[in-house]
């Protein structure tokens, strides 16, 4: 069952602005256990460009996750699509912040899971 629709009364800098907020948080310290961004390649807050540390056999490869694929990933949240894999009080974080468009809710753990969900489409670390 889907918890949130989102609306379309999103401007596109709202979406940039929550969205870059995620991935601030994930690589200020959600997503330090599994991946580093490659900070030569990375030009601003809109893409963070990571390598898989868990991976060593793509251990050079880097991945791109940008705002794009972060709203895509929390569509899919208010969708419903990720209810069973996702903890609750994730979602419950998730759906508070979408609803007042303000990024306070997601912490750290919740940034990993959107950026997960975003690269691997499930939770694969944690």
């Amino acid at each position: 069952m889907p918890i949130l629709k989102l609306s379309i009364d999103w401007s596109s800098d709202e979406v940039e602005n929550f969205c870059g907020d995620i991935l601030t948080v994930a690589a200020e310290g959600g997503i330090n256990y599994w991946a580093t961004f490659n900070t030569e390649r990375r030009t601003d807050l809109t893409v963070l460009t990571l390598s898989n540390m868990m991976d060593v056999s793509n251990e050079d490869q880097f991945d791109d996750v940008d705002i794009e694929d972060i709203w895509s990933t929390l569509q899919k949240v208010c969708d419903g699509v990720y209810d069973s894999r996702v903890a609750n009080r994730i979602l419950d974080d998730i759906q508070d912040d979408l609803a007042t468009k303000e990024c306070c809710q997601i912490d750290a753990e919740g940034a990993d899971v959107i950026v997960q969900l975003a690269l691997f489409d499930e939770v694969v670390y944690g």
